[in-house]
């Protein structure tokens, strides 16, 4: 069975849930995901580029992403919607951003949130897995990551990608 990426994984944000599926696929250490291919227009409009890092629309003033990506404990000043960082729809300013303030690099609690200067109310929210419903993500199914990381493609960090992992 398929589960969507911004259905299973919405409460992480894009570049964790990419970081895990790698790992849990692999057994090892995160690695770059592999294999994905550019998304079609429009495809996955809840995953956002921060320049460099991938998050997720999860409100419509709240986009969360993994907390190793606030660079001097400062996080991103915009949000960019779109296909491609280098061509972007459009883009909204960040009025705060914050990580879980138990975040170290070994903690395992990667994430941040940034609240975005404007509410975007065009792009539909998927609503997040919570309690039970979590439990959709045992060994076996296969979801699909999405993201603006980097891939074997040579196109380098920039155009939005889809990658399917399965659990194992």
């Amino acid at each position: 069975e398929m589960f969507s990426f911004a259905r299973s994984w919405a409460p992480i944000g894009a570049v964790m849930a990419t970081a895990l599926l790698a790992a849990r696929a692999q057994g090892d250490e995160p690695l770059p995901i592999y294999g994905g291919s550019k998304v079609a227009p429009c495809a996955w409009p809840t995953t956002v580029s921060l320049g460099g890092c991938t998050g997720t629309l999860v409100h419509p003033e709240l986009v969360i992403f993994a907390a190793h990506c606030m660079s001097s404990g400062y996080g991103p000043s915009s949000v960019t919607f779109g296909d491609d960082e280098n061509y972007p729809a459009f883009s909204v300013g960040t009025t705060s951003c914050k990580a879980d303030p138990k975040y170290s690099s070994s903690s395992g609690r990667d994430v941040a949130y940034s609240k975005l200067s404007q509410a975007v109310t065009h792009v539909p929210i998927v609503p997040i897995l919570m309690g039970c419903e979590t439990q959709v993500l045992g060994s076996g199914p296969s979801v699909v990551a999405g993201g603006f990381g980097e891939a074997n493609d040579g196109l380098g960090r920039g155009p939005k990608r889809e990658v399917t992992v399965t659990f194992h």
